[in-house]
């Protein structure tokens, strides 16, 4: 099933006709919520467009959002539609019965729209993260992720752990730009920690470390201006 990354403090929108699919998120989202107390999550249920659209004019801009937005209405405009409409697609997920219509997933590809297939709404994986944390680690390296969490509990640090780049775009445009970032020279599939280093800086972020096992590796004459220093894995705190 997807996985679904949110901030520890979220406010969930579920858009859908079917007072059925309400309930269903409703239990769903209550079950996937964590035993201690860092996790805070607000649930808005709408069942018209029009009811939403109302709630959106007074949306808190600052606020942290993810939406669950049917696919058929049951009126001329699709989720897709109003996914586009309202330029959510880095934060919300279109939820279908009909996920295996080839036109429609090609639709989401390309539009850049995750997709949910109803029956798997109850198995759905959440995963919650700081909202403003002290570091940033993005590695493919699982087990070295596992480590810097245990540290960072350990030193009462708060850590948000990506595996990978395109889970840690999701929530680029929410973190503060002097969160210190860590990013991993190699980061599978292809994907160069110091490329995406580039991208992370223009998005407005400055302290950018590369985070590599073999720092004696780079040059530091050639180390590029958007990179702060190159380092080892060693956790920083």
């Amino acid at each position: 099933a997807e996985e679904i990354l949110l901030a520890r403090k979220t406010i969930i929108i579920i858009l859908d006709d079917d007072p059925c699919m309400h309930k269903l998120w409703q239990r769903t989202i209550e079950n996937a919520l964590p035993t201690d107390n860092q996790v805070s999550i607000e649930l808005a249920h709408f069942n018209t467009i029009d009811a939403f659209r109302e709630w959106h004019k007074k949306a808190k801009e600052s606020a942290y959002y993810c939406y669950f937005i049917d696919y058929n209405l049951g009126g001329d405009l699709t989720g897709m539609n109003l996914i586009e409409e309202y330029s959510l697609s880095t934060c919300s997920y279109l939820v279908t019965g009909q996920y295996d219509d080839q036109l429609l997933m090609g639709n989401c590809q390309h539009k850049g729209i995750k997709m949910i297939p109803k029956p798997l709404v109850a198995y759905l994986p959440f995963y919650y993260y700081p909202n403003e944390p002290d570091f940033i680690l993005i590695d493919d390296n699982k087990d070295l992720g596992q480590a810097w969490q245990l540290k960072a509990s350990v030193c009462n640090k708060a850590l948000s752990y990506f595996d990978n780049i395109f889970k840690f775009l999701r929530f680029i445009a929410y973190y503060p730009s002097s969160t210190p970032i860590y990013i991993d020279s190699d980061l599978g599939s292809d994907q160069k920690g110091e490329e995406w280093a580039k991208f992370i800086y223009d998005a407005g972020f400055r302290e950018i470390y590369i985070a590599t096992g073999l720092p004696e590796r780079f040059n530091r004459q050639e180390q590029a201006y958007w990179v702060k220093a190159i380092c080892n894995k060693e956790p920083p705190f």
